[in-house]
């Protein structure tokens, strides 16, 4: 079995490692602190997770590879308003009750994720780092340069 420090290419896995980076996401994503709900998107290590929890009320961190939701349950443990949910995103149903989605999404998933978000009838906004080739891809600046 891999290391859990590994990337799974069959998850299409990219995490995110700059604590900057994650806190200016977050602050992206919550601006307004102490949101009401949150759902992340491959919660991965917690490096997203984190600096979350500090800005709502209650975050589900959703984290699709069963080799990291043990250490990422066992660091969450004792935050209150965050829950680790071990399984999939995208076979959540999504809250009926306003609420936001952030995530550093995987490559492989992001179209799929995107299209979940965009069918959640009490989705308020959506968060989601991607991958350059994505961004161009769905902007229409393939191979024109930086988007």
């Amino acid at each position: 079995m891999a290391r859990p420090s590994r990337v799974s290419r069959a998850l299409s896995q990219n995490f995110l490692t700059d604590p900057k980076a994650a806190a200016r996401l977050a602050r992206l994503a919550v601006p307004h602190p102490k949101a009401e709900l949150v759902l992340e998107v491959g919660a991965g290590k917690g490096a997203l997770t984190a600096p979350l929890a500090s800005r709502c009320r209650r975050l589900l961190a959703y984290e699709i590879d069963e080799r990291l939701v043990p250490a990422l349950d066992a660091r969450f443990r004792s935050v209150p308003q965050v829950q680790v949910v071990a399984g999939d995103f995208l076979a959540a149903r999504p809250p009926r009750t306003p609420f936001s989605v952030a995530g550093n999404v995987p490559f492989s998933r992001t179209a799929a994720i995107v299209d979940w978000c965009l069918r959640a009838p009490a989705l308020t906004d959506a968060t989601l780092l991607t991958q350059l080739e994505y961004a161009r891809k769905r902007t229409g600046t393939t191979g024109a340069g930086p988007c």
